[in-house]
């Protein structure tokens, strides 16, 4: 086997129980090769490994899995912290029976079968103050029960799971008093039991993601969690309960993506309770408009703007001081053209930009090689590390203003679907200003082939990865 993981860290496939096992191990200062026979394995897990991750997807044999419940009743993972387990299809019955995983705080389920029985041994584990049975599909209504008796737990993610009723009223009277983060994106719940939930003044972060085409989110006038900072609602329509949403001030990470909210007051009314302390908002897939917003946004990073209607007029009021710390930001599928570029590219307030993203499916509203070079002598965006403009008619001339600018710190370039040359590429990797690029995606471009890019890799040392069309 071989691995590029930290030495407290080890993922196991099906050669692990070969007579002879192979591990490259990652330190501060070397990599080394170990041969180690079966017999001294189970030693060695236990003094090195603390973080372990199984899938049962690559380890298909029985003799496999036996070993690995040896390894479990042997006391080799006693040490282990955090485990995780994929493809968990015939449960996990006997793998924590034994007193032999007491240092085990984090545990991750993804995907499985589990039943009552394996439910009743994962909390058994009293310790536990992480855990995520993540679209487990044949966890009952009935069994969720127990996971009240994690009294320990301070993060816990259901999501994908179908829950009964009871269980919320179960969970908050009777279930752990110290949980900071809880996430239920895509179960079934309601309004009683969204209240419920909203009973947990502890928590800090709550992901109530939903199915797409959901009914508007009911009243959640109960809700009282003063320390809560992240909050998902994505796909979840919650006009009826817009109000509460704002008197969540505490907010920093908003996703309201397809949320339905679409009309000046309601934008007002959140740009009034809640930009003051936003750093992260997600508000694509709503129309809107920038001139609705009633208050700037003075700690705002982080600005998704994705399908909002929004054009260039818009883009001015967006870098008139709104927000004068924006980092990250996404105006994709707009009606944006070289002329919005031109704004941000002139722009003091554009001088915190760090990435910038503009991907367009049609023909209609896209940008050009004006903008590259807009962006390429722009005195304001020199710090930018990420460009991404796949999608728009971008041609040979648009790379080389990039090539030629003072873009020095750009690390993430992306221009799929973009009519870069190869002649205008092999100039572009030779001109020694992108030296600290790390990505370049070119996918679908039509006149780049992929063995073309393989020959950056001499000029651009630091790639990680190339993408094209294949």
């Amino acid at each position: 086997m071989t691995t590029h993981e930290p030495a407290n860290h080890l993922l196991l496939p099906p050669e692990l129980f070969h007579h002879h096992i192979f591990l490259f191990l990652d330190t501060k200062t070397l990599k080394k090769s170990i041969s180690l026979l079966c017999r001294n394995f189970y030693e060695w897990v236990s003094e090195n490994v603390r973080s372990l991750v199984l899938d049962f997807k690559l380890i298909p044999s029985i003799n496999q899995k036996k070993a690995i419940y040896e390894c479990a009743s042997g006391g080799s993972f006693r040490n282990i912290q955090s485990l995780t387990l994929k493809n968990v299809n015939d449960g996990v019955k006997g793998l924590f029976v034994e007193n032999n995983w007491t240092k085990l705080t984090s545990l991750h389920i993804v995907i499985g079968r589990l039943g009552l029985k394996d439910l009743e041994e994962v909390c058994s584990l009293k310790q536990l103050t992480s855990l995520s049975l993540r679209n487990n599909s044949q966890i009952t209504n009935d069994i969720y029960t127990n996971i009240a008796e994690l009294k320990h737990l301070t993060r816990l993610n259901l999501s994908g799971l179908h829950i009964s009723n009871n269980w919320y009223y179960n969970f908050v009277k009777f279930g752990p008093t110290g949980l900071k983060s809880l996430n239920l994106s895509c179960c079934n719940i309601e309004a009683a039991q969204l209240n419920l939930i909203g009973t947990l003044s502890t928590l800090e972060s709550l992901n109530l993601e939903g199915y797409t085409n959901l009914s508007t989110l009911e009243s959640i006038d109960k809700w009282n969690m003063p320390s809560l900072t992240y909050l998902n609602l994505e796909n979840r329509p919650f006009s009826k309960s817009l109000g509460d949403v704002c008197k969540l001030t505490s907010l920093r990470t908003l996703n309201m993506s397809n949320c339905g909210i679409s009309d000046k007051m309601s934008w007002e009314l959140i740009s009034l309770n809640l930009f003051p302390n936003l750093t992260s908002l997600d508000a694509s897939h709503n129309n809107l408009s920038i001139s609705w917003f009633q208050n700037n946004a003075p700690n705002l990073t982080n600005l998704n703007l994705t399908c909002c209607g929004i054009d260039d007029t818009e883009i001015i009021q967006l870098f008139s001081g709104i927000a004068p710390k924006l980092a990250i930001l996404d105006v994709s599928e707009n009606e944006v053209t070289d002329d919005g570029i031109s704004t941000i590219s002139t722009s003091p307030y554009a001088s915190s930009l760090r990435s910038i993203t503009y991907v367009s499916t049609n023909n209609i509203f896209v940008i050009t090689d004006l903008s590259m070079k807009f962006i390429s002598n722009s005195p304001y965006l020199e710090n930018l590390t990420q460009i991404n403009f796949s999608g728009n008619q971008i041609y040979a001339k648009g790379l080389l203003y990039l090539s030629q600018s003072s873009l020095v710190n750009l690390k993430v370039l992306k221009l799929c679907r973009t009519n870069i040359t190869e002649s205008s590429f092999r100039e572009f990797m030779k001109s020694g200003n992108m030296k600290r690029l790390c990505e370049i995606d070119f996918t679908n471009s039509i006149y780049l082939d992929k063995s073309v890019c393989r020959k950056a890799f001499p000029y651009l040392k630091r790639l990680n990865r190339v993408s094209v069309f294949e």
